[in-house]
């Protein structure tokens, strides 16, 4: 499992600098590279291999705010689509995750920045139609087994993208189906 990001810098594209923009790719985007990389060969050898990527709702949505990171969560999205196809002859499977707001002091950490951190919570909850955003103790490993699993038909689980914390999207219309 691939689980590793950070949020970067917030502002307009045409503000965001070379360095800013290729030391959040490092993070978000080589590091999934890398760590895909040198699994393929293990999993090679087995005969067998599930990836998961952890990416994130704006994978598939965009939004008003950090440009860089936006676009590194869509690499991780069109990685684990082209992997999933170029590994599916040698049972490797490989999908990604697409969480939405989850409250973990890096998201309370942007909105320190932005302002007052209670209406920002508000704000964020009020997006999410279940009311709220993903709690700091949601564990995401309960919700996976079905992508780690060997025993479910290979064909059923390869790029199965999966929204772990209800739709932020409406489905069909602004999901990038």
């Amino acid at each position: 499992m691939n689980n590793a990001g950070i949020a970067g810098v917030n502002k307009p594209t045409h503000e965001v600098t070379e360095e800013e923009w290729d030391y959040l790719m490092a993070v978000n985007v080589k590091g999934v590279f890398f760590c895909t990389k040198h699994a393929i060969p293990y999993m090679k050898t087995r005969g067998a291999g599930s990836i998961i990527n952890l990416s994130s709702i704006y994978g598939i949505v965009g939004a008003a705010d950090l440009p860089p990171y936006h676009a590194s969560k869509g690499a991780v999205r069109l990685m684990s689509k082209n992997d999933a196809l170029l590994y599916a002859a040698d049972r490797i499977r490989a999908n990604s995750i697409h969480p939405g707001f989850i409250w973990t002091p890096l998201v309370r950490a942007l909105a320190r920045q932005q302002g007052d951190v209670g209406e920002i919570r508000k704000s964020l909850d009020a997006r999410h139609p279940i009311g709220h955003v993903g709690a700091g103790r949601y564990r995401l490993g309960r919700r996976l087994p079905c992508l780690r699993r060997s025993e479910v038909p290979h064909r059923q689980r390869t790029h199965d993208r999966r929204r772990v914390h209800g739709p932020v999207t409406k489905p069909g219309v602004t999901d990038g189906r």
